[in-house]
């Protein structure tokens, strides 16, 4: 059965994030997830580096094989550079994102029982629940990848015509996807601060995660799309590539994911303190 919250009582939950916002360590877990991202669109943009261009030409022959003429010529580069950063990234967050986020719901746990945070401490309590964090996050990454690839060609086939042949019905299809994403988020977002809190088995607690999501869907969903819909805005230009190297220049492209990152950083962190917060005090 699904049960309502005030509406005074979820805003009330941001104003307490905020107010988290000024202790500097608990910035650190998401900082560092921000700084890989950060590191990763560095190294993507290096195809002409002695060192990371030959590095590249085999990981982007790995993961997308008909691309990797097109990313090693320009402007090509950067019409497809976020698509292949995209890529990437899922492949590093499979390996980091849970254990940073783990990081940051037990620091969170700490600082809402009255205790004091501590990273390197956070750190161990993570590490020692590695595999179960990374398994539930390769799950949702799983489920989302499958999505992502075969949304567009599920669309096409019910409308009945090439969505690459009308521009604004593509953006409208983004816009969809990134709906469907949020949904199917919805059911994982209080999975991880479950984890962390501990309980009898690893089905258990990620069976209580998804029950307090369904129990509380609106609540859930709103908390994912309000940081995350904040955080897409400076990425929407990035799905016309083609536009920003025609009118603009070419190394825009780059410059807007950047953006992107650091505003991502802000939206993690919003997203994980009301959802610790919350998830806390709908399991007491």
């Amino acid at each position: 059965m699904t049960q309502s919250i005030r509406f005074g009582e979820f805003w009330y939950l941001y104003f307490q994030v905020i107010r988290q916002m000024l202790k500097i360590t608990l910035w650190f877990p998401v900082l560092i997830q921000g700084a890989i991202a950060l590191g990763l669109a560095v190294i993507h943009n290096q195809i002409f580096s002695p060192f990371w261009g030959p590095a590249l030409n085999s990981w982007v022959g790995l993961l997308y094989p008909e691309a990797v003429d097109a990313f090693f010529r320009y402007p090509e580069h950067y019409m497809i550079f976020p698509m292949i950063f995209s890529g990437s990234a899922r492949v590093l967050n499979f390996l980091s994102e849970a254990f940073l986020f783990g990081i940051f719901c037990d620091m969170l746990i700490s600082l809402y029982k009255g205790e004091k945070p501590a990273f390197m401490l956070s750190a161990r309590r993570a590490l020692s629940k590695y595999l179960k964090l990374t398994a539930t996050w390769a799950v949702l990454l799983v489920i989302l990848f499958i999505v992502s690839k075969y949304f567009y060609v599920f669309l096409e086939d019910v409308i009945g015509y090439s969505l690459h042949t009308a521009p604004r019905r593509q953006f409208l299809a983004m816009l969809l996807l990134h709906g469907v994403n949020v949904f199917i988020y919805t059911f994982f977002i209080f999975v991880i601060p479950s984890i962390m809190l501990g309980g009898e088995s690893w089905a258990h607690e990620v069976s209580r995660g998804i029950k307090t999501s369904i129990k509380h869907p609106i609540a859930a969903f709103c908390m994912i799309t309000i940081p995350y819909s904040i955080a897409a805005i400076p990425s929407l230009p990035l799905f016309n590539t083609r536009k920003i190297i025609e009118v603009f220049n070419p190394e825009l492209v780059y410059q807007i994911l950047l953006v992107a990152i650091g505003i991502n950083i802000i939206a993690n962190f919003v997203l994980i303190g009301t959802s610790v917060k919350f998830f806390m005090d709908k399991s007491e």
